[in-house]
């Protein structure tokens, strides 16, 4: 672990620009994460509220679990409608 974050040291204070970036620590998290700047500069990670395990998510997984909680709502309703007609 020790080489890896040095070699992650090396990369952020390269004199040709850094090539990677540590991201805030995320809580209950034990080692640091980094990204790569190759597509440019990483904007601050916007984190939607965390989940009862702490689990952080992304607006995009946000859109899609709302998304996918309204199939599943659509599922349930037509169910229960089959299972009225019978």
């Amino acid at each position: 672990m020790q080489e890896v974050e040095a070699t992650l040291e090396r990369l952020m204070e390269r004199s040709d620009g850094p090539f990677v970036a540590r991201l805030p620590r995320q809580p209950g998290r034990r080692e640091s994460r980094y990204a790569h700047l190759f597509s440019g500069d990483v904007e601050a990670m916007e984190m939607a509220d965390e989940s009862d395990r702490g689990v952080p998510l992304a607006n995009l997984d946000r859109e899609r679990l709302e998304r996918l909680e309204r199939q599943v709502a659509e599922l349930v309703r037509e169910i229960e409608e089959l299972k009225s007609r019978s």
